[in-house]
């Protein structure tokens, strides 16, 4: 799916500015973007052990599979 955006034509420059972003940076074992923390979020697909070929990645249909679900 893809989600397209067109700027309104009666908008002015000054409405659609984008506003400035602080530069995030290490702040101990957190990431912090001027005094805000930022949180990061995310999804890993694996580790997989090896299988009897020594190959350590499932079968491509395996993967589409996964994906799909």
């Amino acid at each position: 799916m893809s989600i397209a955006v067109q700027a309104d034509p009666a908008a002015s420059p000054a409405d659609t500015a984008i506003p400035p972003v602080e530069r995030v940076a290490i702040d101990g074992k957190f990431l912090r973007a001027g005094t805000d923390r930022v949180l990061i979020k995310g999804v890993t697909y694996g580790t997989f052990a090896p299988d009897a070929d020594g190959y350590q990645f499932p079968a491509v249909a395996r993967v589409t599979e996964d994906f799909r679900l």
